[in-house]
């Protein structure tokens, strides 16, 4: 019995020593600017408060409170102490009532199985604290910058790296090892970045956390030897084949999964943009739309076409791109800048 308890005991000591290691703070800050501030306060809910200390349990409108920064009365922020090496996913509160959480931009979103909430992958094991935000209310981004969701699709990739897969670029000084790039579904990992509204952003995919397993791209693609994306509003991006200028090759898919993993690039587009990844679809008909659904373009086209836009008259903005096979349809969205 003696032995057991001592057993117990030690238990009990690694796993408090083991979450010592592991646990890391996270500051989440929310800018209020717009907002009419409720009366019971700022707080944020998520799968991270029972880890966090916070009675309740997870998902909890009343628990975890925000406090007001004193050098700006828009800023709210709390500081939490979670174990690293996993996906969370929040909302921030405008009071204290599960009904009273923001509605997240869908580019924001987890965006898989009809999922709403905000998400961040919490890395590193340093010391430092993990920033989230300040992001404004119900918005994407923070203040005066724009969100941009790089993806990349590791299909051909082995093996894919222990250390995990990376993106650096522009928004985080090229560090091969802070930007994480979590793996929602089969082979794709996604990053959220953020810059100055109509910056230049360029970046690079990496296959482990440094200097050498950095892709190596065809000069067809680059400028400067990076990829690039000019930021004009929040853009989620297609997923890029690791050190390709396209989209990784499908094969065994339906007529029907073909058409509805179609892939445009370069996306956001200029002049030219090249429609690809329908497996087997010889010949489609494409169609585009303009924001206010008005029928701009439509052509039959052969798969890996390249289509020229230029002299078609279209002006900067975001249209709807419509591929038809026989009776199956399937959309997507274009931004031209």
């Amino acid at each position: 019995m003696k032995f057991q308890n001592k057993l117990a005991l030690l238990i009990a000591i690694l796993a408090i020593a083991l979450n010592t290691v592991e646990a890391k703070k996270v500051k989440f800050s929310v800018n209020m600017t717009g907002q009419i501030i409720n009366p019971n306060g700022l707080h944020i809910s998520g799968d991270f408060q029972t880890l966090a200390g916070y009675d309740g349990g997870d998902w909890n409108s009343a628990t975890t409170a925000l406090t007001v920064d004193p050098n700006n009365p828009k800023i709210f922020s709390v500081i939490v102490d979670i174990p690293a090496g996993r996906k969370y996913e929040f909302k921030f509160v405008n009071g204290d009532l599960f009904y009273e959480v923001e509605f997240v931009p869908e580019e924001s979103r987890v965006g898989y199985d009809f999922n709403d909430n905000r998400w961040f992958y919490l890395d590193s094991l340093a010391n430092d604290t993990t920033l989230i935000g300040p992001l404004m209310f119900a918005g994407n981004a923070p203040e005066g910058k724009k969100l941009v969701r790089l993806k990349v699709d590791m299909k051909g990739q082995i093996p894919v790296s222990s250390k995990g897969v990376r993106v650096a670029g522009t928004f985080n000084n090229f560090n091969y090892t802070s930007a994480y790039m979590y793996n929602f579904i089969s082979n794709v990992y996604e990053f959220q970045a953020y810059a100055d509204s109509g910056a230049t952003v360029d970046y690079l995919f990496v296959n482990g956390n440094t200097e050498s397993s950095v892709e190596q791209l065809p000069a067809t693609c680059t400028v400067n030897g990076k990829r690039q994306v000019v930021l004009t509003t929040d853009l989620v991006l297609d997923s890029i084949c690791f050190s390709n200028c396209g989209y990784c090759a499908m094969t065994g898919l339906s007529k029907l999964e073909s058409l509805n993993n179609f892939t445009i690039y370069p996306n956001p587009a200029l002049e030219e943009i090249t429609i690809n990844g329908l497996g087997d679809l010889k010949e489609f008909q494409m169609s585009i739309y303009d924001s206010n659904g008005k029928l701009m373009f439509d052509k039959s086209i052969l798969n890996n076409q390249s289509v020229n836009l230029n002299g078609v008259l279209f002006s900067q903005g975001v249209y709807v791109v419509k591929i038809k096979s026989g009776n199956l349809v399937s959309t997507k969205k274009l931004m031209l800048y």
